[in-house]
């Protein structure tokens, strides 16, 4: 407002006295301020009040949880909006703030044995596990996929990805220190071996238990090795499909989840029209052309693996890019301990298996030295569907 508007003056009233009793006095300060605070209260709910239509959903806690690789945007409703938004910020937050406990690979829980629990109690008694690491480990061992116990041969990636600098980068890739190449073969000589680590399951329970041979317990001992466990980058894709679980559970699923690992979860039934962007390695950072582009409609698990980092000039947990070009990811084989991708860039989806359903069942195709197009149209036949670059093309298995 403008102090030096000239509005007339008024006559001050005439003064005098008025006595009032200190509970009369009370009465109307507290009459005052629960008009003041009403006003207030009014104003911030107008002032703090959620729109409809499109809006990321964000964790509120100041616990550390994975929300800060997750992308969730939901469409919030014209009708009853902010209850809505208030529902959804509770559960993605009391799920990320669980999933973070029990999938963690490093530390213990105080009131559940999570996965750094079994990690670190090799050939003991079985524990029960929450619901949904117990699943993501079965999942893992009836899917025959050994990944799972690369613990001490991904520590030697997280390092790798770390390094700064070329010349220190060189001493943790196994494509350049025959030494530490050696070392990884040496180690899995063990992982690869089911007589030396397997889970044991009480599916009764939902308990499992870990082996370790005596002969691998020595070895990791005299090398100091703490864990046998990680699920590395995959970790996402199960917590992924634990959320996705508890929004269709409380109807909640106008919207669609992606993380940085290239994961993705449409839980929209209505219809709406999605865009799936299969990027190439020289435009990793760009919008692909139209042809890079794929519609779809309707809930859907998909997973777009990347032979390089979504952006060149951002940290990476599983990359690595040497200045000359090269890079070295975390997509690494339980064959032989190196990192390996058939294609620069392959995206795979489907709307019957969930995210992490998904990434078992293509995996194996993509982490290898030779890409197996059979491989990958035969994944068709059972709703898997994939799309790469080809020779300047976009090649889908869709008909």
């Amino acid at each position: 407002m403008n102090s030096n508007n000239n509005f007339p003056a008024k006559k001050p009233p005439s003064s005098r006295s008025i006595r009032l009793s200190f509970g009369r006095r009370l009465a109307i300060f507290l009459a005052l301020m629960a008009i003041s605070l009403t006003a207030l209260g009014y104003s911030l709910t107008r002032r703090l009040s959620i729109p409809s239509g499109w809006r990321e959903i964000t964790v509120q806690t100041s616990l550390p949880t994975p929300a800060g690789k997750f992308h969730f945007f939901y469409d919030l409703p014209s009708q009853g909006a902010q209850d809505t938004y208030r529902a959804l910020t509770g559960l993605y937050t009391d799920t990320m703030e669980e999933a973070s406990v029990w999938f963690d690979k490093d530390h213990t829980a105080d009131d559940v044995f999570n996965l750094a629990s079994l990690s670190a109690s090799p050939s003991s008694g079985p524990l029960v596990l929450p619901h949904a690491l117990y699943q993501a480990l079965k999942d893992m061992e009836e899917a025959g996929n050994r990944s799972l116990y690369l613990a001490p041969v991904y520590e030697q990636y997280n390092t790798l990805f770390h390094c700064t600098e070329d010349f220190e980068a060189r001493n943790y890739d196994p494509h350049l220190n025959p030494e530490l190449s050696s070392s990884i073969r040496e180690v899995l000589s063990f992982v690869g071996d089911p007589d030396h680590i397997h889970l044991i399951f009480d599916e009764e329970k939902e308990a499992a238990s870990l082996y370790v041979s005596p002969e691998y317990q020595a070895y990791a001992s005299s090398n100091g090795q703490t864990a046998f466990l990680d699920l590395s980058w995959m970790t996402n894709a199960f917590i992924l499909d634990l959320v996705g679980s508890r929004l269709r559970e409380a109807g909640l699923t106008d919207g669609f989840i992606t993380t940085d690992e290239g994961f993705g979860l449409c839980l929209d039934t209505r219809g709406t029209l999605y865009t799936l962007a299969l990027p190439e390695e020289e435009n990793a950072s760009a919008a692909p052309p139209d042809d890079g582009l794929l519609d779809y409609q309707g809930p859907l698990s998909l997973i777009t693996y990347r032979a390089f980092p979504a952006d060149a000039k951002a940290f990476d947990d599983y990359y690595y890019v040497y200045e000359d070009g090269r890079i070295c990811t975390g997509y690494i084989s339980p064959e032989d301990g190196l990192s390996k991708e058939a294609l620069a860039s392959w995206a795979v989806y489907s709307p019957d298996l969930s995210v992490s359903g998904l990434l078992l069942r293509t995996a194996p195709v993509y982490i290898s030295d030779v890409w197996d197009e059979e491989a990958a149209r035969a994944l068709a036949e059972d709703g898997i569907f994939s799309a790469w670059h080809q020779d300047g093309q976009v090649i889908t298995t869709e008909s």
